[in-house]
């Protein structure tokens, strides 16, 4: 079975602030626009926008992981060129991976 490469990026890595400054954490380009449009936050730059609101929590702040930007890049040889994006792990990869991330128990 053969899957094709993606065309553009996975990630657009934008980053959404609070009133505070600190970051809330990151979102696609739908998100950042809709958030503009209903004039909800006003643009700081062009990967990043501030929140006119107080939101009700803090978002993802204290888990990094989170909050850090995503790279374009396979998780099995690290190749940033076509990059095809499967939510089940393909038969063909897995059997290179370590017999406890294999197992169902």
């Amino acid at each position: 079975m053969s899957y094709p490469p993606r065309k553009g990026p996975l990630y657009d890595n934008l980053t959404v602030l609070g009133p505070d400054g600190a970051v809330l954490f990151r979102c696609g380009r739908k998100k950042f626009d809709w958030y503009l449009a209903h004039g909800l936050a006003t643009q700081v730059d062009d990967t990043t926008i501030a929140l006119n609101f107080a939101p009700k929590g803090p978002g993802r702040a204290g888990q990094q992981w989170y909050l850090e930007d995503r790279q374009d890049q396979c998780v099995v040889c690290g190749a940033e060129q076509h990059l095809v994006l499967v939510h089940i792990v393909p038969s063909q990869y897995r059997r290179y991976m370590p017999l406890r991330v294999k197992s169902r128990r």
